[in-house]
Formats: C-alpha cells, structure tokens, sequence
C-alpha cells in the first residue's frame, strides 16, 4: 500500500504548506477516502515531534479502511480519529473536538 501511495501523500503533504509552519496554532486535516491512513502516517511523520494543535480525521466510505486506519491510529498514538464518512453528502458531518477552538 505505502509503495504506491508514499511518493504522492509526501507531496500532497510538501504542497500543502502544513510541514512548514511554524507555531502550534490548531490545525483540522481531514485525510479524505484515506484508505489505511497512508497520508496520515507521512504527516506524523514529516511532523516528527511538532505536532501540538494537530488533529486528524481519516475518513472514508470504506469500513475496511476505516478500520484498518484506526488500527494504524491506536498503534502509533497520534492524535486522530477514523470514521466512515461519505463525502458526496453535503455538508460532510466533521466536527472537530471542542479544544481545537
């Protein structure tokens, strides 16, 4: 999975501008149809120990995925979350945790 995913989540994550801020200000990604969370393990990774005010939904409308994401989640202990969502449906239900402000 992470062979054929890597390459592009690292520069949709360089593109995105997300690896060079620089404060702690909070911050929602929201990691749509991400399969087993491939995107989501190449920021935290890129992020290294910078992750403070960093929150993560993977999302997708594969419960297989979803699951196989929040497993990826609970073993690294980042601070995210999965859940099947289905983003044809307006507005996408995303509600981020109340301390993000």
């Amino acid at each position: 999975m992470e062979l054929g995913t890597g390459p592009p989540a690292t520069l949709l994550l360089k593109l995105s501008g997300i690896l060079s801020r620089t404060n702690s200000d909070p911050i929602l990604v929201l990691d749509n149809a991400c399969g087993g969370g491939n995107v989501t393990l190449k920021l935290f990774e890129a992020l290294g120990e910078n992750t403070s005010g960093v929150q993560v939904i993977c999302g997708d409308s594969s419960m297989g995925m979803v699951d196989i994401a929040r497993n990826r989640i609970e073993k690294h202990g980042w601070d995210a979350e999965a859940r099947g969502i289905n983003c044809l449906v307006r507005p996408v239900p995303l509600r981020p945790r109340s301390d993000l402000g």
